[in-house]
This record gives C-alpha cells, sequence and structure tokens, in this order.
C-alpha cells in the first residue's frame, strides 16, 4: 500500500532562543512595571523582591530548553 511521504519539520533552534529571550524580556518588563505600580501605590515594597525572582524563573526555564536542544545536537 502506499504512503505518501511524511512532513518533517524542521525545528530553528536560533528562532526558539530568539523567540524565548524577547518573551522573557517581555514578561520581565511587565513584572517590574506591575511591581513599581504595587510600590507606589499600596507600598508593599516586598514587591521588588517577587518581580526579581519571578524575572529569574522566567529566565531560567527559557534557557533550559535550549540548553537541552544544543546538548543534543553537539552529542
Amino acid at each position: 500500500m502506499f504512503e505518501p511521504p511524511r512532513k518533517h519539520h524542521h525545528v530553528d533552534h536560533n528562532m526558539e532562543g530568539i523567540f524565548l529571550h524577547v518573551l522573557a524580556d517581555t514578561m520581565g518588563s511587565v513584572g517590574v512595571v506591575i511591581s513599581t505600580l504595587l510600590i507606589n501605590y499600596k507600598g508593599w515594597l516586598v514587591a521588588d523582591h517577587a518581580s526579581s525572582i519571578f524575572i529569574s524563573v522566567l529566565i531560567i526555564s527559557s534557557a533550559i530548553p535550549l540548553l537541552k536542544n544544543s546538548a543534543e545536537i553537539q552529542l
């Protein structure tokens, strides 16, 4: 029985990295704006620390998949 050729999806890891970097930057900026508003209007100084933790989690979570992909390619 004849089967049509399957389409292979090519993943561009550079574009994936760029997308994750821009997404993390955008979400980090949103976190900073929200924490600034919370500090100015509510006086919640802990918002600055929460924003810093949020941004660092975003950076780490976007870096881990890229590191795994790079390791798979190199190995």
